[in-house]
């Protein structure tokens, strides 16, 4: 386990703002803020629940509830569990770029979260999906380039948010598969006499 520990810290000081870019450096701090506690992911359910139809609010509600299952299942159930201290309690010289945040690093709820909303939001094709895996991909990068995460934080809380996605499917059923239409009873023939 000492290897894994020692080896995550130097991927982590090897990602952490390099090369040090202002603008990178900005990114990471704005998906870190928009993406704590899964509220970003919440209000893009919700748009999609008043605009997106039935379909839409099938999609909308078992979406949100895998977000929810998510930040629940990382921060308050594997991190009180596992209790790994972040980049900023082991690691000198790792400052996070937002505020101090959670105790506990291990698994990341920002990326957990985010990978529970993409199986719901990345469906299809077009500029919409690639967007949002962008975005899913820009808050894991972005976890460990601000020192809020270590690499294995990011890949523990990508394996719970796509775990609590098919929780969500399970619970409430999977909202892209169509429904079938109902049978039409075949008319009666004839009685012979």
């Amino acid at each position: 386990m000492h290897w894994l520990a020692a080896h995550d810290a130097a991927l982590l000081l090897a990602l952490y703002r390099h090369p040090g870019d202002r603008v990178a450096a900005a990114a990471a701090t704005a998906l870190l803020q928009i993406s704590g506690g899964g509220v970003c992911w919440l209000v893009v359910f919700g748009l999609l629940f008043v605009g997106g139809g039935r379909r839409g609010r099938r999609i909308a509600l078992t979406g949100a509830l895998a977000v929810l299952l998510a930040h629940a299942a990382a921060v308050w159930g594997l991190a009180g569990l596992v209790q790994r201290p972040g980049p900023a309690a082991t690691v000198p010289g790792v400052t996070p770029l937002v505020g101090p945040g959670a105790p506990f690093s291990f698994p990341s709820g920002r990326v957990a979260a985010a990978f529970a909303a993409a199986p719901f939001l990345t469906r299809g094709s077009g500029a919409g999906p690639a967007a949002i895996a962008l975005l899913v991909l820009g808050v894991s990068w972005a976890g460990v380039y601000g020192g809020v995460s270590f690499p294995a934080d990011v890949l523990g809380g990508a394996a719970v948010g796509l775990a609590c996605a098919g929780a969500g499917r399970w619970i409430l059923g999977d909202p892209f598969r169509r429904r079938r239409g109902t049978l039409v009873p075949l008319p009666r023939q004839a009685a012979r006499r």
